[in-house]
């Protein structure tokens, strides 16, 4: 009811798209006048593989994708606010130039990673993933509300043997509960990694992006490391 009534003053809203906002269809019922800027839009999208959706919103973990979504926001809101166009262009120019230095950053330091593997507690990162050269072995969890039968459990296990103990990531807004019992029953190092979605209110900073996908990448090596030398 709160998040209606804020969308009832609004002059328009951002959506990440890809699917992401399923209630999207409700909201343009109950205001068929308000603008939606889908940030989106002509993104190069990956395929979810939970059936739930047809694409993976996730976009935003890859720096140079979240330039692009960005790019569709500014053009978006320079339509509703032509006046404020040279603000617009220069907040915007401000963020591009962040984000592509935060890409050659993490591109320098994951090109030296020698497995190059990881298994992610829901599908959070192949965006981030594709961009990296990294690659996704299993995902744990599809659904992160689904429960696990003890037959995927077992082939999750399975799958972990196989690949000689790749790193296991979970994610802070979660129960890492499947996570914690594939980690007990192989050993395969368990990590965590922040798809910058757990920010609220005041904690949320200019820079929060920013500071959390180097957290990340720090991580990621450490992780990297720990499982090479098993």
């Amino acid at each position: 009811t709160a998040d209606l009534k804020k969308l009832s003053d609004a002059d328009a809203f951002l959506i990440c798209g890809a699917g992401m906002e399923a209630f999207l269809p409700m909201i343009a019922q109950t205001f068929p006048d308000l603008p939606v800027i889908n940030s989106s839009e002509g993104v190069d999208l990956l395929p979810s593989l939970s059936g739930e959706t047809e694409w993976n919103a996730h976009i935003w973990l890859d720096p140079v994708q979240a330039v692009k979504m960005c790019e569709n926001m500014a053009k978006g809101l320079e339509t509703l606010y032509p006046d404020r166009s040279e603000a617009i262009q220069r907040n915007l120019q401000s963020v591009t130039d962040k984000f592509t230095a935060l890409d050659h950053e993490i591109q320098e330091a994951l090109s030296s990673l020698k497995r190059r593997d990881i298994i992610t507690f829901h599908e959070a990162f192949p965006y981030f993933a594709r961009r990296y050269d990294l690659t996704v072995d299993a995902v744990i969890a599809l659904e992160p509300d689904e429960a696990l039968s003890a037959g995927a459990l077992a082939e999750l296990i399975a799958l972990v043997f196989e690949k000689d103990l790749p790193p296991l990531f979970t994610e802070p807004q979660y129960p890492s509960l499947s996570a914690q019992v594939i980690h007990d029953e192989t050993g395969a190092p368990l990590f965590e990694l922040d798809p910058c979605v757990t920010a609220t209110g005041d904690s949320i900073s200019e820079d929060y992006y920013l500071k959390v996908m180097r957290e990340n990448v720090t991580v990621l090596r450490s992780a990297r490391g720990a499982a090479d030398q098993e």
